[in-house]
């Protein structure tokens, strides 16, 4: 497992801590998730994590072992009593029931880290609540979006996850708006990692989600087919603020507008320079229709026609 620490160093039967006084940090990242907003995970998940060691040589691996964010392979531990103390490491984690040792809910969480429709499934199977929350009070779902972990955001839905659960005024709809810009799916790949054999609820939810915003908005698209309630969602905190106006995908703002979304009116013309920009005569109509004048100057004191003339748009301009 690879680390970091300026005394660290490595050697056949684990990572060695070289100590200091007042303790020291090490730090251990596994390959598969090398997500910065995974610290919302348990367990697990929660690498790139800090390890707080004493101030004395600590073998790092039985530490990890230790506490379940690590499974044992004898094959490549030579020494018997090393062996041996790694064993009983493991053997704690796993009557404890930490980190890869967790119950059916722990390991669905896992899952979804490695968005491994799957897997999802098969935990669900087993009992895991589908509506879970983590030590910090956030749910399964909301946490999923906000990852961009899509494919098992469906099969979470597809199960009956709640689409409306909400933190702080914080909905799915918020998280996935948010990140939509940095997660994007490839709508076809997605479609071949939930399987052949789709529900008739998945299957719609799909059919709901296609088109070409698509892949930038994936999680929206996925959380109003399945029945979002975007106004109940919006009443508390806006999902069309400033940062979604100028950056959320055109296609998931205009399936918000269409489900009852606000869009406060000094924001109105930044969406309407956002349409010119990219050349959606579409949503640019909607927003004339909607009182915008076409003399309306963005923040940055541009009119539509400048933006229009700025961008060579004739479809829009």
């Amino acid at each position: 497992m690879p680390g970091s620490y300026g005394g660290m160093y490595a050697r056949a039967q684990g990572l060695l801590l070289t100590p200091r006084p007042g303790g020291a940090q090490v730090t251990a990242s596994v390959p598969w998730t090398p997500y910065p907003l995974m610290f919302e995970w348990p367990a697990i998940s929660l690498f790139p994590r800090r390890v707080p060691v004493p101030p004395a040589r600590v073998d790092v691996t039985q530490l990890l072992l230790r506490q379940g964010f690590a499974k044992l392979q004898p094959e490549e531990v030579a020494a018997p009593r090393r062996l041996a103390r790694y064993r009983a490491a493991e053997q704690e984690a796993h009557q404890g029931g930490r980190g890869v040792w967790a119950d059916a809910t722990g390991l669905l969480w896992q899952a979804v880290a490695a968005d491994d429709a799957e897997e999802v499934r098969a935990r669900i199977a087993q009992g895991a609540d589908v509506n879970a929350r983590n030590a910090d009070g956030l749910p399964l779902l909301l946490v999923a979006a906000q990852n961009g972990r899509t494919a098992a955001l469906a099969a979470l839905l597809e199960a009956g996850a709640d689409p409306d659960v909400r933190v702080d005024g914080w909905t799915p709809l918020h998280a996935g708006l948010y990140t939509s810009t940095h997660c994007p799916t490839d709508m076809a790949a997605l479609r071949n990692r939930l399987g052949p054999a789709l529900s008739p609820k998945l299957a719609a939810m799909l059919e709901s989600a296609a088109g070409p915003d698509g892949g930038a908005a994936a999680a929206v698209l996925l959380l109003v087919a399945a029945g979002a309630d975007v106004p109940a969602a919006d009443a508390e905190t806006p999902l069309l603020d400033l940062h979604a106006t100028r950056s959320a995908p055109l296609g998931a703002i205009r399936l918000l507008l269409a489900r009852g979304a606000r869009l406060p009116e000094e924001l109105a013309p930044e969406l309407a320079a956002r349409a010119v920009q990219q050349d959606r005569p579409e949503l640019l109509g909607r927003m004339l229709g909607r009182g915008v004048s076409p003399n309306a100057r963005t923040r940055d004191g541009h009119t539509l026609l400048m933006s229009a003339v700025a961008m060579g748009r004739r479809r829009t301009g």
